[in-house]
This record gives C-alpha cells, sequence and structure tokens, in this order.
C-alpha cells in the first residue's frame, strides 16, 4: 500500500487533461501489456492517459513504462519507488513461503505428506546443485 500511495503523490503526475492544458508534448510511451500511455510534457509533468479508470497497478505500470525520463526527472523519487517495489515484492515473496509452511503444518497428519515434501525438497536441492 506505502508503493501506491506513493505512486499517486508521485513528483509531475497529473491527474486528468485538465491539468495538461496548454503543455507541450515531448514524448508518448505505451504501456506494456495494456492499451494506454504515458504522455511526457516539456515542462517534466506527466500524464498516465487512454484508461477509463486508472487503477493503481496501471499508474505503477505508467512509471515504469516511463522510466528512463522520469529518473532523470526525478532521480530520488524514483529511487524510492523502486525500493518500494523491491520491498513489496521481498514481502509478496516471504508471504509465499509462509502460506506454504502453514499449509505444510496444517496437514501434517496426512499420511506421506513428510516424505512427499521431504522428496521434493531433495529434488529441488539436486536440481539446484546441477544448475551451479
Amino acid at each position: 500500500m506505502e508503493k501506491v500511495a506513493f505512486a499517486k503523490q508521485f513528483p509531475g503526475l497529473l491527474r486528468d487533461w485538465t491539468e495538461a492544458q496548454g503543455k507541450r508534448i515531448v514524448s508518448v510511451v505505451p504501456l506494456a501489456d495494456r492499451p494506454g500511455q504515458v504522455i511526457l510534457f516539456d515542462d517534466r509533468t506527466f500524464l498516465v492517459a487512454g484508461l477509463i479508470d486508472l487503477s493503481p497497478a496501471d499508474l505503477l505500470n505508467g512509471l515504469f513504462a516511463a522510466a528512463a525520463p522520469l529518473q532523470q526527472w526525478y532521480p530520488d523519487a524514483f529511487a524510492h519507488l523502486i525500493e518500494l517495489r523491491e520491498r513489496d515484492e521481498a514481502l509478496t515473496q516471504q508471504a509465499r513461503v509462509e502460506k506454504i509452511a502453514s499449509a505444510i503444518r496444517h496437514n501434517a497428519g496426512l499420511p506421506g505428506l513428510k516424505e512427499a515434501v521431504a522428496r521434493a525438497l531433495k529434488d529441488l536441492s539436486s536440481t539446484s546443485e546441477r544448475k551451479d
């Protein structure tokens, strides 16, 4: 949530087209995997456009689609956004691990589960050793 709140307050972000009136467009960057684009203006403002309802995911997608100019224009803010994304990814990974561990603990009484988990871990271990 902190990442989304920060993205919504990102320096230079315009909320709608009325704020862009009279500005000169310098670049248009398409969004990846979605219709829409990031419109970059000569005064270092920008607008994520072309979407009827801009979700937090769309906003973040727009910020990262326009990474090159935004990193130049707002280096501290963009570095902070990257930190937030990395923290969010780490928390997501930790939550997945905890969910799997909880499922194993919750089902520990199932016949053969411990052996199946041990085999799976052994298989993963031998696979990673071959890659190294």
